[in-house]
């Protein structure tokens, strides 16, 4: 693997190739049959895809970014079925657009793409699979690889920056408490104000806090008061703040709601 901070492009083209042989008058005659027995290997055509990421090493409490390029000129017609994502790895934002693109050995004219875009809030530390994504436009389809990932801690702290406590399911027009803890001493000069930011949910009543006294000892830097109105879920989004040269990732809290008894 590389060093963080570094990018990492792969290129790959899922094109078939038909091999073409000479046969008998009448062993071309069986011919049709075979391709009805064997449909799957003769409709559509494959779809061209290159990747991208960013770093090349994810680092624990940052962004990691996935990019796949489709050889296809209409993003609307561009759809997506991505893996079961590991452990510590949450999709933050997913974005399709249109990008020009100069494949290898093509030529110096560049040519419309579809890029899709994931972004990562990574967590924990270690060697993590991401399985193949599956690419459909048009009745061309394309997958790529998995991708091997080594997780590297922040600054040699291995530990998960944050992790959320509270319920596991919330009643609407109920209130509820979450807290949110960090034992890292990444943390140690940074001003709690930081933590009053962010976005704020939908459909829900949400009050932000700082804890004090025993509760901030025991590893507690926010606490949320939270009355969801409506179901079926709670969604608070991931946020960033800055504290003097480094960047920290709140992760996102997603808890199912309980519609309120008529």
């Amino acid at each position: 693997m590389g060093k963080p901070g570094m990018a990492g492009r792969r290129s790959f083209n899922t094109r078939l190739l038909t091999p073409v042989s000479v046969m008998p008058a009448a062993a071309r005659l069986f011919l049709p049959f075979f391709f009805l027995l064997v449909p799957s290997f003769v409709k559509g055509e494959a779809l061209a895809l290159i990747t991208e990421s960013f770093p090349e090493t994810p680092v624990s409490g940052s962004l990691w970014t996935f990019t796949i390029l489709a050889d296809h000129p209409r993003p609307d017609e561009v759809t997506v079925r991505p893996p079961v994502f590991p452990p510590g790895f949450s999709p933050e934002t997913v974005r399709i657009s249109l990008r020009y693109v100069r494949p290898e050995g093509a030529g110096s004219r560049a040519r419309p793409w579809t890029e899709i875009q994931y972004r990562f809030a990574v967590r924990g530390r270690g060697p993590v699979i991401l399985g193949a994504f599956t690419v459909n436009s048009g009745g061309k389809t394309g997958e790529t690889p998995p991708v091997t990932l080594d997780v590297a801690g922040a600054d040699g702290d291995g530990e998960e920056v944050f992790v959320w406590e509270g319920p596991g399911e919330l009643a609407a027009g109920e209130e509820a408490l979450f807290t949110l803890r960090s034992h890292s001493r990444l943390l140690d000069d940074v001003d709690g104000a930081a933590f009053l930011a962010g976005p704020l949910p939908r459909g829900a009543i949400l009050e932000r806090f700082l804890p004090g006294g025993d509760s901030r000892e025991g590893g507690a830097v926010l606490c949320i008061r939270v009355i969801p109105l409506e179901g079926p879920v709670f969604f608070l989004p991931a946020f960033r703040f800055s504290a003097g040269t480094r960047e920290f990732t709140v992760p996102a809290l997603r808890v199912p709601v309980r519609e309120r008894r008529r």
